[in-house]
């Protein structure tokens, strides 16, 4: 099963669509931040484009997703920059993500974050693939990768997929 979690009207093919809002193609309408109703392992594929920054509790969602994922399912993330006007214009967003942020969801070797318990974290993804989305306006800049750390508006989004490791 593939979901598209938070799909709004615009489900990608093929996908079963999840949302809180009941639009044309949502296939399942739930409030995520109260539990997904599907299955553990139910999913080999999940889409989730512009949607976590809406979200409250962080870490109850990404353990429901790493619950209804099946192992070795890959979670394909897109988000707004936290250096972007994207990330701040939406009254609606609760949460910005950096380079660093899915990091937390981790138990990558080395990493010098907080001990994982510190928050109550029992799921584990790997990072897959993590990149920045520049602005077409800065493309042309060399380098235009590093400076989005530093500059605003260069990078407008972050795109993350993670593997389910259980």
């Amino acid at each position: 099963m593939k979901i598209d979690l938070g799909c709004g009207a615009h489900k990608k093919e093929g996908f079963v669509g999840i949302d809180k809002v009941p639009l044309a193609g949502v296939d399942l309408v739930c409030d995520i931040e109260k539990g997904i109703p599907l299955k553990n392992n139910a999913a080999g594929y999940i889409y989730c484009e512009y949607l976590l920054e809406h979200i409250e509790n962080i870490g109850l969602v990404m353990a429901e997703i790493y619950r209804i994922a099946r192992p070795g399912a890959l979670v394909e993330i897109r988000v707004p920059y936290y250096l972007s006007t994207g990330a701040f214009q939406d009254p609606t967003h609760k949460r910005f993500f950096t380079e660093e942020t899915f990091r937390y969801f981790t138990r990558e070797p080395g990493v010098k974050l907080p001990k994982r318990s510190d928050y109550g974290y029992n799921f584990n993804f790997t990072i897959i693939k993590s990149s920045l989305l520049i602005n077409k306006k800065f493309a042309w800049l060399p380098g235009a990768h590093k400076l989005a750390r530093y500059f605003f508006n260069i990078a407008r989004e972050i795109h993350v997929t993670l593997k389910a490791e259980k």
